[in-house]
């Protein structure tokens, strides 16, 4: 059958031919009748078929737990259970359990039980327990236990059970238990045990057991044990054991532009304890506290302190009112003795 002319007296069409369809065959200048199912014969016996395999870019496998499709996924990897989609994608991989989707989406990829998902996703992570959505989300990454969602999310982070949740969440970070939500939280941080929330929340942090809640809440803050809450509360701060609560709490950020530096500080309120120097200080209300030197004080602003002149003065004007908060104590500045005065309902 070698080096065969086919012809065909009638054009039949494809519906026309069957095993009974006879056709001629020249050769070396003699004719021959033929079957079609003498042809058939010969194609499934000389003329081997593709297998899907074959057909798939780069004749990858779909056996032994591996499935590999795009241009050079998973090229020279060696892990088991591999599943590589994408230009790419798993390529060099030794990590067994890992799923990669997207261009370059696991490559180089060395840990085990990662998931994958976006442009160059995971790609040379050297740690196990990953999950990263996202372009470039959990690049280079060295901390196990990562879950990385957006953006850059968690890349070239070292620490160890990071959750970093929008663009650049976590980028760079060093510390371990790191939970960092929104764009920027948490970037460059490294101190552990924090929890970041907002807008470059405790971008490059430093201290360890710190919350920061807000739009560049403790931003570069070193102190230790912080909890900040509110726009740019706690920013570079350098106080330990602190709480803050409110727009620039603990930063003077209208003028001065001083942040605090005491340690066991409690402000709240609008840029309260703000520029403050002194421990152990509790400063309540609107610039309560702004760059107070002063350790071991209790501190009211003015704002939130009504002034009377006698302690007279004050019992009438609140036995008269009438929109009092019942079991309450109301706290008031009696001029005449310079005292603090109180007034329950």
């Amino acid at each position: 059958m070698a080096n065969l002319k086919v012809s065909q007296e009638v054009n039949l069409g494809l519906a026309g031919i069957d095993n009974v369809v006879e056709y001629r065959v020249i050769r070396d200048g003699l004719t021959y009748k033929q079957t079609y199912a003498d042809l058939f014969t010969y194609i499934y016996s000389n003329i081997p078929l593709p297998t899907l395999q074959q057909v798939l870019d780069n004749n990858h496998d779909l056996v032994n737990g591996i499935a590999l499709i795009g241009t050079s996924a998973g090229l020279l990897q060696t892990g088991i259970s591999v599943n590589a989609f994408g230009i790419d994608a798993g390529r060099g991989n030794i990590g067994n359990s890992l799923n990669a989707l997207g261009f370059s989406a696991g490559f180089a990829n060395q840990g085990i039980y990662v998931n994958a998902i976006g442009y160059q996703a995971a790609s040379s992570n050297t740690k196990g327990y990953v999950n990263a959505i996202g372009n470039n989300a959990g690049l280079t990454n060295q901390g196990d236990h990562l879950n990385a969602l957006g953006f850059s999310a968690g890349s070239a982070n070292t620490g160890n059970k990071l959750n970093a949740i929008g663009e650049q969440a976590s980028q760079g970070n060093e510390g371990n238990y790191v939970n960092g939500i929104g764009s920027q939280a948490a970037i460059i941080n490294r101190g552990s045990y924090v929890d970041a929330i907002g807008y470059q929340a405790a971008a490059s942090n430093l201290g360890n057991y710190v919350n920061a809640i807000g739009y560049q809440s403790a931003y570069e803050n070193t102190g230790f044990n912080v909890s900040s809450i509110g726009y740019q509360a706690g920013f570079l701060n350098s106080g330990s054991n602190c709480f803050f609560a409110g727009y620039s709490a603990g930063f003077e950020s209208i003028t001065s532009f001083l942040s605090n530096t005491g340690s066991n500080v409690i402000g709240i309120g609008y840029l309260s304890a703000g520029g403050n120097t002194g421990s152990d200080v509790v400063a309540i209300g609107q610039n309560a506290g702004v760059s107070n030197g002063e350790s071991n004080s209790f501190i009211i602003s003015n704002s939130s302190l009504p002034s009377f002149a006698t302690q007279v003065d004050a019992i009438l004007y609140y036995t008269a009112a009438t929109t009092l908060s019942t079991g309450c104590t109301y706290l008031y500045y009696i001029q005449n003795s310079q005292t603090i005065g109180a007034y329950r309902t």
